[in-house]
């Protein structure tokens, strides 16, 4: 994932997810950060522990043979927190508030990257837009001039021909 693509992304909830930790390319020190990120990325995963203890190690079910199979944080390269519900068909109904309230909260590391990019982006924006306009207006005057110029010329030929 590039790094645009990391400061463009708000947040990520994943729920249970059956991503293996070779799906992300974590040779990139600043995406393994970001990914481990609580502020940004977080897995809720089966527990009937409080909803959002950190867990460490859960029981989850193989989406081929549905069996359950034990799984860990560490291979998920994410925080995984408790769903509260130790059933992964119950997960998502269960989490709506959390997932929402998660995706919609505070997130001052990206709030502060997208305003001041998109200020610096919409001043560009005018910048190039004001650029552009200066160069029309220059555009405009030089045919003017030139018309100008051009009846001025015109008025001279026709005096000397005595038209006027």
């Amino acid at each position: 994932m590039s790094l645009r693509a990391r400061q463009r992304i708000r947040r990520i909830v994943f729920t249970d997810s059956s991503h293996p930790s070779d799906m992300f390319d974590l040779k990139i020190p600043q995406f393994k950060a970001w990914l481990l990120n609580k502020e940004r990325v977080i897995n809720y995963v089966p527990s009937a522990a409080p909803v959002g203890t950190v867990v460490k190690e859960w029981e989850t079910v193989d989406e081929i043979t549905g069996e359950k199979k034990p799984e860990t944080a560490e291979n998920k390269q994410c925080c995984c927190l408790s769903a509260g519900v130790d059933d992964h068909a119950s997960m998502n109904n269960a989490l709506v508030s959390e997932i929402f309230n998660y995706l919609t909260g505070p997130c001052p590391e990206w709030d502060d990257y997208i305003k001041n990019t998109f200020l610096y982006e919409l001043e560009q924006e005018k910048i190039q837009k004001a650029k552009d306009m200066v160069r029309v207006n220059e555009i405009r005057a030089r045919q003017e001039m030139a018309l100008d110029r051009w009846q001025q010329e015109r008025i001279a030929k026709e005096k000397e021909k005595g038209y006027s």
